[in-house]
């Protein structure tokens, strides 16, 4: 989570860190049913930032939408009881 949010002070910065998460989570067969739908929006830069959207991650119980998987992540514990997405 603190990759994520940009406090990893070995971390190149937030976006690129985000980026990073979502491209390794989208690559994971498992991880399908805990991704959004929601186009993606590119902010015209050729480095290939901006390309996550803003809510990429979706909890499958309460179709709450999140911003940062360390943030699903901690909804489905708490929320739902959920430790199960937790093993993948």
């Amino acid at each position: 989570m603190h990759v994520e949010s940009g406090y990893c002070s070995g971390c190149p910065g937030r976006d690129s860190a985000r980026q990073q998460i979502f491209e390794f989570a989208s690559r994971q067969r498992q991880m399908n049913q805990y991704m959004t739908n929601t186009p993606m929006l590119e902010n015209g830069s050729s480095n290939g930032y901006g390309q996550v959207s803003d809510y990429p991650y979706q909890c499958r119980e309460c179709q709450k939408s999140f911003r940062q998987l360390g943030q699903l992540m901690q909804h489905q514990d708490t929320k739902h009881g959920n430790r199960r997405m937790l093993e993948y």
